[in-house]
């Protein structure tokens, strides 16, 4: 795991670098200090999968390649790709506790209604 993490640390210097980007304009990119991400690059603070595709996102590069040690670019076609997937997602969970809100207050209700039937 740890190589894992150090090369794919190693990968995204290596795009930063290529891109001609500094640490100071990726970090403002997280919202995060320039001290801060240099520490992330530098494997001293842990790099979280929220960042790390915020990361990949702005580099343009896919993240599922980078986790296997590959650099690949994407163009908009991919990323409008990307974006829909994601947003698809979101509304499946979004529907998803919906549905579970429903389940939770019948249950409340019903439990209610339990306790109503005992004290009489």
């Amino acid at each position: 795991m740890k190589n894992l993490i150090s090369s794919t640390l190693k990968l995204l210097r290596q795009e930063r670098l290529s891109k001609k980007l500094t640490q100071a304009d990726l970090a403002e990119v997280l919202h995060v200090s320039p001290r801060t991400y240099r520490k992330i690059e530098a494997g001293e603070i842990n790099l979280s999968l929220e960042r790390f595709l915020v990361l990949c996102q702005h580099l343009k590069i896919d993240p599922i390649a980078m986790l296997e040690g590959q650099l690949v670019e994407f163009d908009e076609f991919h990323q409008q790709r990307i974006n829909a997937g994601l947003e698809a997602a979101v509304s499946i969970m979004r529907e998803e506790m919906h549905y579970l809100r429903e389940q939770n207050l019948r249950l409340t209700e019903l439990l209610a209604e339990r306790d109503q039937k005992k004290e009489k």
